[in-house]
């Protein structure tokens, strides 16, 4: 429609039948280019481009503390591992490397993770096994742990608002779930489990399989 309305407002100007045509619309977009060349370095010098440049030294920071970069920038093994995470990557880069889902069945592991995809709050206090509170308050610990050293660091959210983010309100449907003991309900499909690294570490891969089709989760 657009395309339509440009190609009919075009036969409307009579410079277009000029000999010159070509070459003033040359000239033209030429200056139009470098405008836009000239915006683009106007902006780099301007105090807009560099009001993130704190806090993006605050989480370089952060990120030498944990030693995913060494001094110079260069990445390490925790932050190769983190590039291949699409959430949450400090947190599960950690529980990785310090073994934390090792000894935990694969179910078990699939309930845990669940916290990382659900975001709405809950009232509904999960009945879980004794195992999985152990689990629950190892993530938690780890996620405190990097909330307090990013507040250390500079980084404007609390450890409190970090931790946060962390809802266990699935944790219940999603063991039951991955045991085969309930069928899938409309929520469950949206909770896509995460997908883990191989560490050196582990040295035990899990394939499960849940009750849905659609859905296959790996576990290390």
């Amino acid at each position: 429609m657009r395309l339509r309305a440009l190609n009919d407002g075009l036969r409307g100007f009579n410079c277009t039948n000029s000999p010159t045509f070509t070459e003033q619309f040359a000239r033209v977009q030429e200056r139009f280019g470098v405008q836009e060349e000239l915006d683009k370095l106007l902006f780099l010098v301007s105090d807009q481009s560099l009001s993130l440049l704190p806090e993006y030294h605050q989480r370089i920071k952060v990120l030498q503390t944990l030693q995913y970069v060494d001094a110079g920038g260069a990445v390490q093994l925790k932050g190769r591992v983190a590039c291949q995470i699409s959430c949450h990557e400090l947190l599960l880069t950690e529980l990785l490397f310090e073994n934390a889902l090792s000894s935990l069945e694969p179910e078990e592991s699939a309930a845990l993770l669940a916290c990382l995809v659900f975001t709405q709050n809950t009232q509904v206090v999960p009945h879980i096994t004794k195992t999985l509170q152990e689990g629950i308050k190892q993530v938690v610990a780890v996620a405190q742990r990097i909330g307090d050293l990013q507040r250390d660091c500079g980084i404007g959210q609390s450890a409190e608002d970090f931790v946060a983010q962390l809802k266990f309100g699935l944790t219940e449907v999603v063991y039951c779930w991955a045991r085969g003991m309930v069928r899938p309900r409309p929520v469950c499909p949206s909770v896509c489990l995460s997908v883990l690294l191989l560490a050196p570490s582990v040295s035990h891969l899990y394939l499960v399989q849940a009750v849905s089709p659609v859905y296959t989760c790996v576990y290390l």
